[in-house]
């Protein structure tokens, strides 16, 4: 849906993500907000800012890959407006958007062909200036994904996903899902393998899963099985070939 509004605005429009998220057929499967969100839309905006002002989940981190696809890496500035712009909506606490600012740097600097050293100090460096948005939660991610980095650095096992819930939980906050998440794309070369290493340490898996996989495979375009692109898109009549050719034709 995200990704639909900004091929048809060619930019992030924060009022057509609205009527979007408010459309039958977009309806977010599962999200638990979706109903208080459409009451508060149907008040005005500061019903929607008061909704959202302390929601801190995955859900702004997790749906921010069109940002990070139509945005070069040296329009950092434009990467943290465009997830406020986008986010700001459903999520208002400062966790949430700094994760988001994370997610999505990280993903334009892998498609961009930065190397995953680069990759991941972009993505802190997003996060931190992240921290300018939102309602201050206390709860900042960055310093969380260092700490997931140095636990790779220093790892030898064979069971990262497992191992790594030592220092982080894959928890169904931002602050937690997305260092989380960026570590498996740090750690493991695969999209294939961080996925399933996501859906396999429960907590909120599907989120995680979606991250970790859209970072890994903007770093690793070969390791995403071409079979499961082709189930994902025939369950959802979906063309994500083509929606993705489009995004990064409108890359600034």
């Amino acid at each position: 849906m995200v990704a639909k509004s900004v091929i048809d605005g060619r930019c992030i429009d924060r009022e057509d993500i609205i009527q979007g998220i408010l459309r039958d057929e977009s309806k977010i499967k599962g999200w638990p907000g979706w109903e208080g969100f459409c009451r508060a839309a149907g008040k005005d905006e500061e019903r929607i800012k008061e909704f959202a002002k302390w929601r801190d989940g995955n859900g702004a981190p997790m749906r921010v890959s069109p940002i990070g696809i139509i945005n070069r890496p040296d329009r950092l500035e434009k990467i943290i407006t465009d997830v406020e712009m986008a986010c700001s909506m459903t999520h208002g606490a400062r966790s949430t958007l700094s994760g988001a600012c994370a997610m999505a740097a990280a993903i334009s600097a892998a498609v961009e062909g930065h190397e995953r050293k680069e990759v991941f100090e972009f993505a802190i460096k997003a996060a931190r200036l992240g921290e300018s948005l939102g309602n201050d939660d206390n709860r900042p991610p960055a310093d969380r994904i260092l700490n997931g980095i140095d636990f790779v650095n220093g790892y030898r096992g064979s069971q990262l996903a497992t191992d790594l819930r030592r220092v982080l939980n894959p928890g169904f906050l931002a602050y937690e899902g997305v260092p989380y998440a960026l570590t498996l794309a740090y750690g493991i070369p695969s999209a294939k393998d961080a996925i399933l290493a996501a859906v396999n340490q429960g907590g909120d898996a599907d989120s995680i899963a979606a991250m970790a996989g859209s970072v890994t495979a903007a770093l690793y375009p070969d390791t995403l099985p071409e079979e499961w692109v082709r189930e994902v898109e025939e369950a959802n009549k979906l063309n994500l070939r083509k929606t993705a050719l489009k995004l990064f034709g409108l890359r600034q």
